[in-house]
């Protein structure tokens, strides 16, 4: 699962928020998929803190745009293709939870020992 916390001063209704924030989250999950750095980030404030949180524990936290942007161009080094799909919303004031399903197929060898073609 992902989630989103939005920021806006702007004045609108629920229906005109929640498709904003859709709008935003699609751009970045597209920009993921298609590798586009750039594009991941220019929604994103320069003081993003991002968590990456497997079964409850933090994994790795990033703070900063500089700290997300250079995670990111590495990462798009792990995989020869992958694909986040969004499969279902929760919207609640200004945070948005996203359900992901995710493929890739891995251009390196991990820590773990998963091997580059994986999925």
């Amino acid at each position: 699962m992902l989630t989103f916390v939005t920021l806006t001063g702007c004045k609108q209704s629920k229906t005109n928020m929640e498709d904003f924030q859709k709008e935003i989250i699609e751009s970045y999950i597209s920009s993921y998929n298609s590798f586009d750095v750039d594009g991941m980030l220019k929604n994103l404030n320069e003081n993003i803190v991002f968590e990456n949180i497997s079964n409850g524990v933090v994994e790795m936290k990033l703070e900063g745009i500089n700290a997300f942007k250079d995670q990111a161009i590495a990462a798009t080094k792990y995989f020869q293709e992958r694909e986040q799909k969004i499969t279902s919303w929760e919207f609640s004031e200004m945070v948005v939870s996203v359900q992901i399903d995710y493929q890739g197929i891995l251009a390196i060898e991990l820590p773990n020992g998963m091997k580059p073609g994986a999925h």
